[in-house]
């Protein structure tokens, strides 16, 4: 089970743990987060880089919508980012946990060993770790990204509806403040890479790229079967 002594040793350079019980055996220890506290703003500021980008271009070519678009989704990052500050030092729990234990387990050479587990999502928590470090907040940044995806997606697929220029940017603020998907986002479940799948085959079904769409729908399946 998981101890969180952190509020005993903070501001602490070193510290020793000793753990005392009669004919107890101890084994497997592991400490699952790195040393530093607090996000890490370098990711932060560097997303938030490239949606000025996107911003300044839609600016410079009068997209007024593109424009609008890139603040919507950097005031979903903001809101994002906050949840995962506040969930920092928290470890993974129920589901979340099951695929991250998985995901460190999981070898190249048996890629469907993920026992009862949809294999996509397993596969891409391992590369998080790979990509972010061996750490179980790799798992919670990447469902934030994914969940930052959703709002231009949600702006895409009301784009192929033809709901109007309004009402895509709505539904994309929707998407951003929505509280249950703010919560979400850091949780490290697959629920935000789910319905980050489920709005990018129905845009490219409205969009006649059946083959892509075919390709979104076996991922999705491979996702989630519920």
């Amino acid at each position: 089970r998981a101890l969180n002594f952190q509020d005993k040793v903070k501001g602490l350079r070193a510290f020793s743990v000793r753990f005392e019980g009669a004919g107890a055996v101890l084994s497997e220890v592991r400490f699952l987060q790195p040393l530093e506290t607090g996000g890490h703003g370098k990711g932060l500021l560097l997303v938030l880089f490239c949606l000025a980008l996107v911003l300044a271009r839609g600016l410079a070519l009068r997209e007024r919508h593109t424009a609008a678009l890139a603040l919507i989704t950097a005031v979903g990052l903001l809101l994002r980012w906050t949840a995962l500050y506040n969930y920092w030092d928290v470890p993974l729990e129920g589901d979340a946990e099951s695929y991250w234990n998985y995901a460190r387990s999981l070898k190249l050479a048996n890629p469907f060993a993920n026992g009862t587990r949809e294999p996509v999502f397993v596969w891409l928590v391992r590369f998080a770790n790979t990509l972010f470090g061996d750490s179980q907040r790799s798992a919670r940044f990447l469902t934030l990204i994914f969940s930052c995806s959703v709002i231009p997606m949600t702006w895409l697929l009301a784009r192929r509806l033809e709901l109007g220029a309004l009402a895509c940017l709505a539904a994309a603020g929707l998407a951003a403040l929505n509280p249950f998907s703010v919560f979400m986002s850091v949780q490290g479940y697959q629920l935000e890479f789910f319905t980050f799948l489920i709005l990018l085959f129905s845009a490219l079904w409205l969009k006649g790229s059946l083959g892509a769409a075919g390709a979104a729908g076996a991922v999705l399946i491979l996702t989630r079967l519920q």
